[in-house]
């Protein structure tokens, strides 16, 4: 009896250290940050995004200098040229939304104005700032002003025909070798389109990625829902996880604009699931 006893014990000892452990885990699952990309919304104003966001219930917006403000200033846009007062409205807007101003971006611009981009990314209490620089030797400009300003410059891709980002091998070797403060911001839509395999570029540049513009494409390369398409979404995210990756996913689905809100909102649940 007493054998029997230790042995029912010694279960249920068993038992509740592996609740524990699970619970432990479930608890410890990270929540993954997402974003909504404003250039999507191009049509709409700034003021009108971040309603969009509140109810997708997502972290941040990406900004964009191809939206206006909306509310108090409907004829501004969003850019480094805006007046201190419109740029605390602006903050005061993400505050009350309880939102996070994730990046501003994809540009490309001339030198000349680059400190005063990251110059206002530092006012606004932004904290990527993603490029395009075609020039790869003036990227030096903003490796030495990321550093200056305190704000990660995150290197975009796009496809083959605007220049060699589209390449993580490539990237990897101009970062590693020239410019060691700028990082990625790795567009998996743009690399599936150029015939690149994801989860190898995640790997590739793996604690490099600042952020991610996270996509899912059908057989034609066409933007689709997460989990929709014909990637291995699940591979590359625990890939990313593996990595450490605790950046933004900013969702920008380029498709069928009639189906940008369901898509998105797919997608949003999918990354909140998995």
């Amino acid at each position: 009896m007493k054998r029997f006893l230790v042995s029912i014990l010694s279960l249920m000892l068993l038992c509740g250290c592996a609740c524990v452990d699970k619970c432990a885990d479930d608890s410890s699952q990270k929540k993954r940050k997402i974003a909504i990309h404003g250039y999507v919304y191009e049509k709409l104003s700034l003021v009108d995004t971040v309603k969009i966001a509140v109810d997708m219930g997502v972290d941040g917006v990406v900004l964009t200098k191809r939206q206006f403000i909306g509310g108090k200033y409907p004829n501004v846009k969003v850019s480094e040229n805006m007046r201190p007062e419109q740029r605390d409205y602006v903050k005061k807007l993400f505050k009350d939304a309880n939102l996070e101003i994730a990046s501003i971006g994809v540009y490309r611009i001339p030198v000349k104005d680059i400190e005063k981009n990251l110059a206002f990314c530092k006012d606004m209490g932004i904290k990527i700032f993603t490029e395009e620089h075609p020039n790869e030797d003036e990227q030096k400009y903003y490796n030495e002003l990321s550093e200056k300003y305190g704000v990660v410059v995150a290197l975009h891709n796009h496809g083959r025909k605007f220049n060699k980002y589209w390449e993580p091998a490539y990237v990897k070797k101009l970062i590693d070798e020239k410019y060691p403060n700028i990082k990625t911001c790795s567009d998996n839509g743009h690399w599936a389109r150029a015939g690149v395999d994801c989860v190898e570029g995640y790997k590739t540049l793996a604690w490099k990625i600042a952020m991610l513009h996270f996509k899912d494409v059908d057989e034609k390369g066409r933007d689709t829902c997460l989990g929709g398409g014909t990637l291995n979404i699940k591979k590359m995210l625990k890939v990313l996880d593996e990595n450490g990756f605790d950046g933004y996913f900013v969702l920008e689905y380029e498709g069928d604009k009639s189906l940008l809100d369901i898509n998105t909102r797919k997608s949003i649940k999918y990354l909140r699931e998995n």
